[in-house]
């Protein structure tokens, strides 16, 4: 199956085991860096899939729907945040005698 994570394998396996079985949530076994990977790999002049969505439309929906799982003291691969921003941050925090 090529470039595959172990528990999407393991989900495979399952579906094929239980048949009729059902997946309530298939977000554990979500391969993000896989997916970082697939995008990137994407032809910038290809042309639209079947379901008429972009490149571009496909990103702005996935941000949409994980940024929602992120903490605010998360700064990485965020949109509008860097490691600068989390540096400074830090650096607030620690001057606030915050941290000990």
């Amino acid at each position: 199956m090529g470039d595959v994570s172990p528990e999407l394998l393991e989900a495979v396996e399952r579906a094929q085991r239980e048949p009729e079985g059902r997946f309530h949530s298939l977000a554990n076994i979500i391969d993000v860096s896989g997916l970082e990977r697939a995008y990137h790999r994407m032809r910038k002049d290809a042309a639209v899939g079947v379901d008429g969505v972009t490149k571009e439309q496909y990103w702005q929906a996935l941000e949409a729907i994980y940024e929602q799982d992120f903490l605010d003291c998360a700064y990485g691969f965020r949109p509008g945040r860097s490691a600068h921003d989390a540096i400074r941050t830090l650096d607030q925090i620690v001057h606030r005698g915050a941290v000990s």
